[in-house]
């Protein structure tokens, strides 16, 4: 265990500093990287750091590294930054020692107002210039210490000395050499969250080795740090990999999750039935401190197609930038990564019906016709309520699992559902839990009123003939005549209504009033058809759903709490995706950084709301 510590402490600490193992053989003061280097003890030092980082703002431009910095290198008594040696801005070569002379060394003009400030970063001092970089301080306290690497000590010399003729011929006044702080720079408003720039800068490198965007810039903003991530489809935002990163508890900053929100799945209004990638998303995560204190972490994720902004007009120009820049080619082709062929982009309509029901592929494409255009043929509606009532039954019994259901597989059509089961009597005694029971023999005390039950050679029918309402009919095929009339009858505190042929007044009273305020029951009726995919292909997948009106008539809002379920993608393609059941829009999401307690909201062009809880 000991021998193999070492060499994950120093993959982590590349991965959060961006710094490698080789550069740190060569750093006399810097022992094995440990988590305690990331942190900062001095308030002058994490004050030096948040200036430089607010200052700079070299995310603004195509670089190598994302904020044009390659790594931050934490030593015992220095922090050192090292910028990459060129950027590119507009179709221009940004010298990268020339824009943070220019930014981050202050200077004042003799006639300003007290109440203007200075010019570039209030407190910075230079200490010097020499082959490793150039040194700064903080005025406040000496011992702060932070170098800019990368270009030569010819290069800072040379733009140090272009910077201060500049500003003597314009008439200001430079103030890095001044031994404390002027009263321009007393009277700036200081920030209440360096900790938090600070925090941020030592973990510069999980923006260019966790992140997938291929442009990231920031700036402040109310009294956070706002960093924008771009990104480029096919490339999907690592969100969550960021954020529990950025929230690990060894590594990571004292941080917690304050708003989550998540448009991946987002789909243009206009275009409801397909996902459309030439339509910018955006995704957004804030971070607060877990003691309360000021400061906010703001993480913006964009999403958009290979047209990308009027800065670089395409993908390829784009890439041309960052590769004219120096990025890295694996690190190219992992944020603007090429599309996918056509071909594979969508499994055929046949494929992902079977992975709803169960279905071989053989059985599902010959449930569909040649020009079929829908996975499922549209259920009648006294089907879609029968099949809706099936599963919020079940699940309200006990929670709707396929396999310990004895679920098989499903076959939909327009007046009935057939249901593959495993023959065992444990099984008949699940599903005969939907017929009627009264204790009296009149008033219903479980199961759906209306349902009766025949046995038939394909299997046994349950059955409901509503008054007015075409037949409705589900299927259980597979379980044996013997085990099904055990469980239908031997399990019985009371008298079974199911043995009755016609309606008994309390049961068509309760059916009437359940249709009085009724939904429409398209949404239990369609993830009952893609029970297999919704739930899962876990051993302890499950579901639970239940149903309320809504503000609006014949309008329900549905609840799903899911067990070991799908991934997230999955379960949002199933539920969106048109050509199935249910083709709904994505309105909201949250989601943690552990998958714990997540939630999705969808919703249908008539106002039914679906709230899907992922445990």
């Amino acid at each position: 265990m000991s021998s193999r510590q070492p060499s994950r402490k120093a993959a982590l600490y590349r991965m959060y500093t961006g710094d490698s193992l080789s550069n740190l053989k060569h750093a006399a003061s810097t022992r094995l990287p440990a988590p305690n280097a990331l942190r900062t003890t001095s308030p002058a030092q994490q004050e030096l750091e948040h200036q430089v980082l607010l200052h700079y703002r070299g995310g603004s431009v195509y670089a190598a590294h994302p904020f044009a910095i390659t790594y931050t290198r934490v030593l015992g008594d220095r922090t050192e930054v090292r910028l990459d040696p060129a950027a590119r801005a507009f179709d221009e070569r940004v010298d990268t020692a020339e824009r943070a002379i220019e930014h981050l060394l202050p200077y004042t003009h003799p006639t300003a107002r007290p109440d203007e400030g200075p010019g570039g970063a209030p407190g910075i001092r230079l200490r010097g210039i020499d082959r490793v970089g150039l040194h700064l301080t903080h005025a406040s306290d000496p011992s702060a210490h932070l170098v800019l690497t990368g270009p030569s000590e010819v290069a800072w010399s040379a733009q140090l000395q272009a910077r201060t003729a500049k500003l003597t011929a314009a008439g200001r006044v430079p103030l890095w050499d001044e031994p404390t702080l002027t009263a321009a720079e007393r009277s700036y408003p200081s920030e209440p969250w360096p900790w938090l720039s600070a925090g941020v800068l030592r973990r510069i490198g999980l923006f260019s080795r966790v992140s997938t965007a291929y442009d990231t810039y920031y700036g402040d903003r109310h009294n956070s740090l706002m960093v924008v991530l771009r990104h480029l489809h096919p490339a999907l935002p690592a969100h969550d990999q960021l954020v529990r990163r950025l929230t690990d508890p060894a590594w990571g900053m004292p941080l917690v999750i304050d708003e989550n929100h998540c448009d991946c799945r987002l789909r243009r209004p206009d275009r409801p039935y397909t996902h459309d990638h030439t339509w910018e998303r955006t995704c957004h995560v804030a971070l607060t401190h877990r003691d309360g204190l000021p400061g906010r972490l703001l993480l913006r994720f964009m999403s958009s197609s290979a047209d990308i902004g009027a800065e670089a007009g395409s993908a390829a120009e784009a890439r041309r930038e960052l590769a004219l820049a120096g990025a890295p080619r694996g690190w190219l082709r992992r944020t603007m990564p090429a599309p996918p062929p056509a071909q594979r982009r969508r499994p055929s309509l046949a494929a992902r019906r079977a992975s709803c029901t169960g279905e071989t592929l053989a059985d599902a494409a010959r449930a569909l016709t040649p020009d079929a255009r829908s996975a499922f043929p549209i259920a009648t509606a006294e089907q879609e309520r029968l099949e809706s009532e099936v599963l919020q039954t079940m699940s309200a019994l006990r929670a709707f699992a396929p396999r310990a259901l004895g679920v098989r597989a499903l076959h939909p059509m327009s007046d009935q559902i057939t249901i593959d089961l495993e023959p065992a009597l444990h099984t008949a005694q699940h599903w005969a839990a939907l017929l009627p029971v009264g204790s009296s023999g009149r008033t219903p005390a479980s199961g759906i009123p209306g349902l009766r039950h025949e046995q038939h050679p394909d299997g046994v029918h349950l059955i409901r003939d509503a008054p007015g309402s075409a037949t409705a009919r589900v299927i259980l095929h597979g379980i044996e005549p013997s085990q099904w009339m055990e469980a239908a009858t031997g399990l019985r505190r009371g008298t079974s209504l199911a043995d009755l042929t016609p309606w008994t007044e309390e049961e068509v009273g309760l059916y009437s009033a359940a249709s009085h305020p009724a939904c429409e029951h398209y949404i239990g009726s369609g993830l009952m058809r893609m029970i297999r995919a919704v739930c899962g292909a876990g051993a302890s997948s499950a579901i639970t759903v239940s149903s309320h009106p809504g503000e609006k008539p014949r309008r329900c809002d549905w609840r799903v709490n899911l067990l070991d379920g799908p991934g997230h993608g999955a379960l949002l393609d199933l539920l969106t995706d048109s050509s199935l059941a249910l083709g709904l829009e994505l309105w909201k999401r949250s989601c943690t950084s552990d998958h714990t307690g997540c939630w999705f909201k969808l919703t249908d062009d008539g106002g039914q709301r679906l709230l899907v809880f992922d445990h």
